[in-house]
């Protein structure tokens, strides 16, 4: 929309935003790779140790609000790279895209 009307600073502004937006998906492609990688603890909610299930009488109850799905733990990895990992390769690639276009937008002559 505002390359067909003609405003560059609008459209390199809209660039930064999205930008800004990947590379913050980035960020925490990064994190999350990394608490599967095990270099930084991750949230205690989905990477703590379990604790026990107490008395016989309330087992069901407990693990029924157990989380069973683990954030520390990948459970799926191609080429060694985990969702989490490609994640942030493709978030950091995308920013870099859009820098490109915030950048070739501003340099142009032009409003």
């Amino acid at each position: 929309v505002f390359l067909s009307a003609g405003q560059r600073r609008g459209a390199a502004l809209l660039f930064v935003v999205v930008a800004l937006a990947f590379l913050a998906n980035a960020a925490l492609g990064v994190y999350h790779a990394g608490v599967e990688w095990k270099w930084w603890a991750g949230p205690q909610d989905c990477s703590g140790p379990v604790a026990g299930l107490g008395a016989a009488a309330n087992m069901l109850a407990r693990m029924q609000a157990t989380s069973l799905v683990r954030c520390d733990e990948a459970p799926w990895r191609f080429l060694g790279l985990s969702l989490a990992g490609y994640n942030a390769l493709i978030s950091a690639a995308l920013a870099a895209v859009a820098a490109l276009g915030a950048w070739a937008g501003l340099r142009r002559r032009g409003n």
